[in-house]
């Protein structure tokens, strides 16, 4: 089903015959659409869940992005403040238009609230891989929806399930190989399928040789798509960064940077009634107490663990220092890769809808001094 905001439900799981259900929203990553997601259908009536597959634009059944829109993520400059503010435009309104579709889906399918003191009823949104962007967009951005106060009534759980640790904006580690990276620069050794739904053995480092095996002397894939140029150009400017410390950090914020005159011309398909800059200190503090949790799987490619390291020590470092910040819950999920929901749904589907959390120990040294 087509929405009006241009995403698509490539598949709903139904109405569970309990009252209080819980909805699940899922985004998909790079390359894959919601589809990947479908083996956890069949476990939904049974946990009292619904659940509900999104395709982002330029995926299956879903509106292509306009040409305005994807100038926006090809802005014929190498200037980086020009860069960061045109694709932080482009991202601000994939927050917003993702927001409207929640609420559209609110409003149409008669979703049930969230229930805080039962911990029952609500969405759970889950973004996967770079998914996850949409996640910590959505965070940034959604106080300056005027859905806001609806969605806050619903939304009760934000899940950013292992997602590359390029999401969030960390350094690359040194002396590792980096063929997603690589790859959008035009190295032959780019990320295959092999690479990202392999099973990777992690010690005290995050690459392996196995890894390493599957990425060499491969032929490139095509360069260009929206996803590729988004990761490359959002993580190299700085944005990504940006908007995850906009999440985490509670604190007063700048405003996000906004594109200029020129750009904001050729977003001509961001809908005004969504372009509300406004953004009172009310509307993001309603949301602080979201939710967030950090599901990742010790198995994947290296950038899940070492985004679940990362992310850790931050939130160590910046409590050592007395910041606010925000409460991010952490579970591993044992012997699994990347694709987790498809080799053990069930189980799966049982950890996004669990209430249990399991941080990791923070022992390197050497992954705090890189914060």
């Amino acid at each position: 089903m087509l929405s009006s905001t241009g995403l698509h439900i490539l598949q709903d799981s139904g109405v569970p015959p309990r009252v209080d259900y819980t909805t699940l929203v899922f985004v998909h990553g790079f390359g894959c659409h919601s589809g990947i997601f479908a083996r956890m259908i069949p476990y939904a009536r049974k946990l009292g869940a619904r659940l509900i597959l999104v395709n982002r634009r330029d995926y299956p059944g879903a509106t292509p992005y306009s040409e305005d829109a994807r100038s926006l993520l090809s802005p014929g400059t190498v200037d980086p403040d020009t860069v960061r503010s045109s694709v932080s435009y482009f991202m601000k309104d994939r927050a917003l238009e993702f927001s409207e579709f929640l609420a559209e889906l609110v409003q149409e399918e008669g979703i049930p609230p969230a229930q805080p003191r039962t911990g029952a009823g609500g969405i759970m949104l889950v973004g996967w891989s770079i998914g996850g962007l949409w996640m910590t967009a959505f965070l940034a951005h959604v106080a300056s929806s005027p859905h806001s106060q609806t969605l806050r009534q619903y939304v009760r759980r934000v899940i950013i399930y292992d997602s590359p640790s390029s999401t969030f904006g960390y350094p690359r580690p040194e002396n590792i190989l980096d063929p997603f990276m690589l790859g959008m620069q035009g190295d032959k050794r780019f990320a295959t399928p092999e690479w990202f739904s392999g099973y990777f053995a992690h010690g005290r480092t995050v690459d392996t040789p196995a890894e390493r095996a599957y990425v060499t002397a491969r032929a490139p894939i095509a360069k260009g798509g929206s996803d590729q140029l988004l990761v490359f150009h959002g993580y190299h400017c700085g944005l990504f960064r940006e908007i995850w410390e906009r999440v985490l950090y509670l604190e007063p914020h700048p405003p996000s940077p906004a594109a200029g005159e020129a750009d904001v011309g050729r977003a001509r398909d961001l809908e005004p009634e969504r372009a509300d800059d406004s953004e009172s200190d009310s509307d993001r503090g309603a949301w602080d107490d979201v939710e967030v949790r950090h599901i990742w799987c010790d198995m994947a490619f290296w950038e899940g663990p070492h985004a679940a390291l990362m992310v850790q020590a931050e939130l160590a470092d910046a409590r050592a220092h007395g910041r606010r910040v925000r409460d991010v819950g952490s579970v591993r999920l044992r012997g699994m890769n990347h694709f987790a929901h498809w080799t053990h749904p069930e189980r799966t589907l049982r950890a996004f809808l669990s209430d249990e959390n399991c941080p990791i120990e923070v022992e390197e040294p050497s992954v705090r001094a890189r914060l």
